[in-house]
């Protein structure tokens, strides 16, 4: 699960799916609040992810 302050503009829902799709699980969510099943990601791979 990953959630954001509302002072922030970051996407969660976006975050998910970039993770998903580079891990081969499912999940989405809205830009606030969104979760993922089915991936195990470090956090070193969640820095790349966002990186790119």
């Amino acid at each position: 699960m990953i959630a954001r302050s509302a002072d922030r503009d970051a996407d969660a829902g976006a975050l998910v799916r970039q993770v998903c799709a580079a891990h081969g699980g499912k999940g989405g969510g809205r830009p606030d609040l969104a979760q993922a099943g089915g991936v195990v990601v470090t956090v070193d791979q969640l820095r790349e992810i966002i990186a790119t």
